[in-house]
């Protein structure tokens, strides 16, 4: 058997099942010379080792989730999700990035519906945490952009930057777990829109108005300011761009020109 056979055949059991450990491939089984503990209890050790330390990094990633469905829920989706969306990269800081979508689906989560969301949210800070520490645009860079050329310029976010969209108050919901126990409203009318960014340490979460959540989506999508302004002014005639622009600009949300 092939090296890379072999770590495929260990990899499926590991997230597998339990009932897989009990009867690992004969061609993968000999591989293992005998000894005093059997290979079906060598791997349940070590399968459990690493599927409490995998839950234990995804409970540390969400713990917004774990606030609002308590951590035996977390440790229980954790190891489903382990099973069907195993680790591709050795950085754990990394692992989670579809929970979110994992939860929106799962049975055990239909209790919960405004759980995706908070994942989505708890993914954005930790996001943030791990982004580059990329160089911003700054007042400088702005005024040497040529006036005839402005409408035709890109802005680029930065990579600590993360927008969120959701039904639910996920501002409040977030304030719920840092700072009382008292759940918000979860039937309240309207939108949330938040802006999530690393400033200088810290993450931070801002609330957006709608014209600014859809600039900022424009903004994302690498079209030239001129159609992002466009497209905001046709649904928020009000918009008020140099004020997003001065606030923003100060909060150093924009790439600089030239930089990935």
């Amino acid at each position: 058997m092939q090296l890379n056979d072999m770590q495929r055949q260990f990899t499926a059991l590991l997230f597998s099942t339990p009932d897989a450990i009990e009867n690992p491939p004969e061609e993968f089984a000999k591989l293992f010379a005998a000894n005093d503990i059997p290979l079906t209890e060598q791997l349940k050790v070590y399968r459990n080792h690493v599927v409490i330390s995998l839950s234990e990094a995804v409970a540390v990633t969400f713990p917004l989730v774990e606030k609002l469905a308590g951590k035996e829920f977390l440790m229980d989706a954790a190891k489903v999700y382990l099973r069907e969306h195993p680790p591709v990269e050795a950085c754990l800081d990394r692992y989670g990035g579809t929970f979110a979508e994992f939860l929106r689906s799962a049975p055990q989560a239909n209790a919960y519906p405004y759980l995706a969301d908070a994942a989505r949210l708890d993914w954005a800070i930790n996001d943030c945490k791990c982004a580059k520490d990329d160089k911003p645009l700054k007042p400088e860079d702005l005024a040497a952009i040529p006036q005839d050329s402005f409408a035709d310029t890109v802005f680029g976010l930065r990579d600590c930057v993360k927008l969120i969209q959701s039904p639910y108050p996920l501002h409040d919901i977030y304030n719920y777990s840092a700072e009382t126990d008292e759940l918000p409203d979860m039937n309240r009318e309207g939108a949330t829109y938040l802006l999530v960014m690393r400033v200088g340490l810290e993450v931070k979460i801002f609330n957006l108005n709608g014209d600014e959540f859809l600039m900022f989506s424009e903004m994302q999508e690498k079209r030239p300011l001129g159609e992002c302004l466009n497209s905001v002014l046709e649904r928020f005639p009000d918009f008020d761009f140099a004020n997003f622009l001065q606030n923003y600009m100060a909060l150093e949300t924009f790439l600089a020109m030239g930089t990935n």
